[in-house]
């Protein structure tokens, strides 16, 4: 039981939600705070690059959320909804000119590679796959196991120089 409560934790968590009664069944069950832990870590993500973490709350937020608890009623569909909001944050990314956030992308990798199919499906609006991968994996990671890709001509070309 540790390790689903930790799992409901850390996705609600960051989702932005905070069930207490499914906290408190845990601490009952594990006489630990998987829950309350996994909440944290979701909440915040683990990353703090700046006051904000890569769910965009800064702790206080965290605490607000947690001070003000929900049911949750169907982890499962919680987990749908996370996989939504990653894929419209990579879109809204692209769309509003951001660069591939890797971090994000990184913690809803959790979840598949939604934030990655989110910025990539807005690319491929404009440019061919081999641009959009580019942008998101960078020339250095992508074109030397990609060398038939056109657009990493220039790169292999000046590469071997």
């Amino acid at each position: 039981m540790p390790l689903v409560s930790w799992r409901e934790g850390c996705d609600s968590g960051f989702a932005g939600k905070f069930d207490k009664d499914r906290n408190d069944e845990c601490q009952e069950e594990d006489e630990d705070n998987y829950y309350n832990f996994g909440w944290a870590v979701g909440c915040e993500d683990g990353h703090h690059n700046t006051t904000r973490t890569i769910t965009g709350r800064t702790v206080w937020e965290c605490i607000k959320i947690m001070n003000n608890p929900v049911e949750i009623e169907d982890y499962k569909a919680l987990t749908q909804e996370i996989n939504t909001e990653c894929r419209l944050a990579g879109e809204q990314d692209y769309k509003d000119g951001k660069p591939f956030h890797k971090e994000r992308s990184s913690a809803c990798n959790e979840y598949g590679s939604p934030y990655e199919e989110g910025y990539k499906s807005k690319c491929l609006q404009n440019y061919t796959e081999g641009h959009c991968m580019i942008v998101i994996r960078e020339e250095k990671n992508y074109c030397p196991f990609n060398p038939d890709i056109p657009e990493c001509a220039d790169f292999l070309h000046n590469a071997t120089n």
